[in-house]
């Protein structure tokens, strides 16, 4: 098993934690600080990504990218946002302070803003490091990489056992994203399984 991220401070972070935390895992995992598309196996039975598809602008193609590496029956297993379109889809890179303001307003008065003290001047989203996808455009990403199936789809998956007070965020959320002219707005993650059939 191995794990790859491009920022190196993640990787040293997952070395460390796997030292501390699974010490009996040490000689079975290993960490690289590379790029995905760098990796030359082509045999893994699972990969999975989490926390990054709403960061990949080519996004399609780094799925056919994963895909040629799975076996068939293999399995991409992703978990990923928030999603641009909701309340705070902009990860709050573009410093605004009320949901939903980074598409309310067009996001060149948040870059005139940020680039008042940027060396390097943001002209996109992308040069914040999101892709800026829709629900809808992820659905037809998902559904349109040839070789791959959609095997289980969710959204708006609750991951704060700890915070009892986010689960009842999550629930109104989820009741929104119901209502299908709003769903695009309401729909804060995406947790998702594809299949390599061929």
């Amino acid at each position: 098993m191995f794990g790859v991220d491009i920022d190196k401070e993640r990787v040293d972070f997952a070395q460390e934690n796997l030292k501390a935390n699974f010490p009996n895992l040490a000689d079975k995992v290993t960490f690289s600080c590379t790029d995905f598309q760098t990796i030359s196996a082509d045999d893994f039975d699972i990969i999975i990504s989490k926390a990054t598809f709403e960061h990949i602008v080519d996004l399609e193609i780094l799925l056919v990218e994963m895909k040629n590496k799975l076996k068939i029956g293999g399995k991409i297993i992703s978990g990923f946002g928030p999603l641009y379109n909701s309340p705070w889809g902009d990860h709050n890179r573009l410093k605004h302070f009320l949901p939903w303001t980074h598409i309310i307003f067009k996001e060149k008065y948040f870059f005139k803003k940020l680039n008042k003290y940027r060396a390097n001047k943001i002209t996109n989203i992308y040069d914040l490091g999101l892709n800026g996808y829709s629900l809808k455009k992820y659905r037809t990403i998902f559904g349109g990489v040839e070789g791959l199936v959609l095997s289980d789809f969710r959204t708006n998956v609750a991951s704060f056992k700890k915070n009892p007070e986010k689960n009842i965020a999550m629930s109104i959320f989820n009741l929104f994203a119901n209502i299908p002219f709003l769903r695009e707005y309401f729909t804060y993650n995406i947790y998702c399984t594809l299949e390599r059939v061929k």
